[in-house]
């Protein structure tokens, strides 16, 4: 008869071999022979859980515990058998008592990993293990998992020791390094996880996200194209690709990439959200609520896609709305500066002044150092005349997202005595800044300065004609050597202007008296009144503020329909280019409408055209500054939401004696708007 040890042995072969009845059988045969013998229970428990029969398995094994407690082995078995029927915290205690007995590294990473499934921290006992065995490679990448950030470095680095060509742990460590801030070293991994494995769009992805904020946007742009030629329904990298379009201000292609990763995956929040913020960027703000209001139906805490509903409800005129939308996100994110700054653009657009000085103050004590806070509250602090704190705020806009530094190699002039100096000053912004600010190149050269004078080349001619200027360059032509430079709306900063001290003197500006002969030659007068009209702005797609300004600003001329039946007019577009000048042709029943713009080839005609005129009525745009400018009596149609330079609640301009103000009563609303003009031209008509 065999002896135990052999018929154990028997046992163990046909478990091993896959016969598990025969194992079954001649471990029942065994304790038959010899009654509660621990090493065969153990078996028999083995043979039984690799059944499936775990409880009976559990049992046999409890069994073998009894007779044999201190066999660590037993206490991992029993550890596993409990895991498959779900019993984990009686699985822990089992492994816990393994590993009293026997420390071993197995023992504690099993342990670690149970811990983990029931999201309790195994970072000690991952410790455990890796001084239990320096060379066990899982323990110490689920180390590197469980601690996370810069702790996870040493754990990575100590398995890349142990297997340097794992793509895997390359990647994982570069993540880790970013987390810990080491961008560079992180970089470095994250390339080197690619080149190991040249399929491998998880690292191509987390490459792109880093890259994204380090600023390079079209290297991001590459990255995530290689995820996705390896993954094309990777959801995440649609979503974080549109976002670099979005960074290089893309956004037909963002919205693009946006809209596949919907597709792809309806339930991501931050792909809705990100989509609404393109569409928006693409003058589409109704569109843009609907994917901003998906994205907190589906993440009611997202704090910025509230704050950019807030932003579209804004656009679309439904103010209130906006408001509500922007304090529902700093209640979801007090921290959140631009959700403070947005605010207040949303409390100023509603005329709660007081209020939104408050949240723009609050943006700038979250985030200092944020040029666009800074630069939203100067608006609001130049609007409401503080003009000593304002023009020193607006020169945050040359760290902000909407204007770029040229890089000039002088100093900016800052107000110093000039003594004879070459000082180049430059257009910045729109024709209607460069109009409006360049009433200052005089005060220039009389500080002393030789002025040289660059500006957008549409003003060249007119400009050629302004006192002060020694030299006037269209931008792109080649710029002389000079010793300063000012940007043409910082020179109300150098000069200290304040509300009393406004250079308000017309005109500033001359039209070419023989142009204006010319017009007056092809329009004699009659005797009726010669009236000026601007109903539009120009619109430049991709640029979200500016166009939603543009949308703001700009009516159909067909809602100028009550000036029409007034006697004793005649009009003339001044509209220029584009949809808006198309209307011309079509004008409101009873309006005589010249339209004589297609002879006008840049500001010089326009100014002389203007000069022959009466009356000039517009919508803010860069026609009306150039009445101003002309001295001309001006009305400017203003939005609710008026522009800075207008200030808050005032019906004329301390920058232009012969101009006043009609300004909307609610946003969006012009008829009440166009009735008061209407009323007041009648009344003009009938006093000639």
């Amino acid at each position: 008869m065999a002896s135990l040890h052999e018929a154990l042995n028997a046992a163990l072969d046909h478990m091993e071999a896959g016969r598990l009845a025969e194992a079954d059988t001649l471990c029942g045969r065994i304790l038959d022979a010899v009654p509660e013998h621990p090493d065969t229970l153990h078996v028999w428990g083995v043979c039984a859980a690799r059944m499936g029969l775990f409880p009976e398995a559990a049992g046999r094994v409890r069994r073998a515990i009894t007779g044999r407690g201190d066999a660590s082995h037993y206490h991992v078995t029993l550890a596993n058998i409990l895991v498959e029927m779900e019993q984990g915290d009686e699985a822990v205690s089992a492994y816990r008592t393994a590993a009293s007995l026997d420390p071993a590294a197995g023992t504690l990473y099993a342990l670690g990993r149970l811990l983990e499934r029931q999201g309790k921290g195994a970072v000690v006992v991952y410790r455990a293990a890796v001084c239990a065995d320096p060379a066990h490679f899982d323990a110490y990448c689920r180390l590197g998992e469980a601690l996370g950030g810069a702790e996870a470095v040493s754990a990575y680095r100590c398995a890349l020791a142990l297997d340097s060509w794992n793509a895997d742990l390359h990647h994982n460590l570069g993540l880790a390094l970013q987390d810990a801030g080491r961008q560079d070293e992180a970089l470095a991994a994250l390339r080197t996880a690619t080149k190991l494995r040249s399929d491998f769009p998880e690292a191509q992805y987390s490459l792109g996200n880093l890259l994204q904020a380090r600023g390079g946007q079209g290297e991001a742009v590459a990255a995530y194209r290689a995820a996705l030629s390896q993954r094309p329904d990777f959801a995440e990298a649609w979503c974080n690709l549109g976002n670099a379009w979005k960074g290089q201000r893309v956004f037909e292609k963002a919205r693009s990439a946006q809209r596949i990763a919907v597709a792809l995956r309806p339930d991501l929040d931050a792909a809705w959200s990100n989509l609404g913020f393109a569409l928006h960027a693409l003058g589409r703000p109704d569109a843009a609520v609907e994917a901003h209001r998906i994205a907190l139906r589906l993440a009611p805490a997202l704090a910025g896609a509230r704050s950019n509903l807030g932003l579209a409800l804004k656009d679309l005129g439904r103010v209130e709305e906006a408001v509500a939308a922007q304090h529902g996100a700093v209640a979801l994110a007090p921290a959140l500066s631009e959700a403070w700054s947005n605010l207040g653009s949303a409390l100023k657009a509603s005329g709660r002044v007081n209020e939104a000085l408050t949240a723009h103050g609050r943006a700038v004590l979250l985030t200092p150092d944020s040029a666009d806070a800074r630069l939203n509250r100067s608006h609001l602090l130049l609007a409401t005349g503080d003009f000593a704190v304002g023009w020193a705020e607006y020169e945050w806009r040359w760290r902000s997202s909407m204007q770029r530094d040229r890089g000039f190699p002088w100093p900016q002039w800052r107000g110093e005595a000039l003594n004879g100096r070459r000082i180049l000053l430059h257009a910045e912004q729109g024709f209607g800044d460069t109009l409006q600010f360049v009433r200052y190149a005089a005060m220039v050269a009389e500080k002393g300065g030789a002025v040289v004078l660059e500006i957008q080349a549409p003003l060249k001619r007119l400009l050629g004609r302004l006192p002060g200027a020694v030299q006037v360059i269209a931008r792109g032509e080649p710029l002389p050597d000079c010793d300063l430079h000012c940007p043409l709306l910082s020179l109300p900063l150098a000069f200290g202007t304040r509300l009393d001290s406004v250079p308000a003197a017309v005109p500033y500006l001359q039209a070419d008296p023989a142009l204006c002969a010319a017009w007056a030659e092809r329009f004699p007068s009659d005797g009726r009144l010669e009236v000026g009209l601007v109903w539009a702005g120009s619109p430049q797609p991709g640029h979200r503020r500016v166009e939603s300004i543009d949308r703001q600003r700009s009516m159909a001329l067909a809602q100028l329909a009550p000036l029409a039946g007034i006697p004793g007019m005649r009009f003339h577009s001044l509209q220029k280019d584009g949809e808006a000048a198309a209307q011309a042709a079509t004008p409101p029943d009873g309006m005589e409408l010249v339209d004589a713009m297609g002879s006008v080839g840049d500001f010089a005609d326009t100014a002389a055209l203007v000069e022959r005129l009466d009356l000039v009525i517009g919508v803010d745009t860069a026609v009306v500054h150039l009445a101003g400018a002309l001295g001309k009596p001006v009305w400017v149609l203003s939005r609710y939401d008026g522009c800075w330079r207008w200030l808050e609640n005032r019906s004329d301009s301390l920058w232009y004696p012969s101009l006043r103000l009609y300004r909307q009563d609610w946003p969006g609303c012009w008829e009440p708007v166009v009735g008061r003009v209407a009323a007041d031209l009648r009344a003009l008509a009938a006093g000639r």
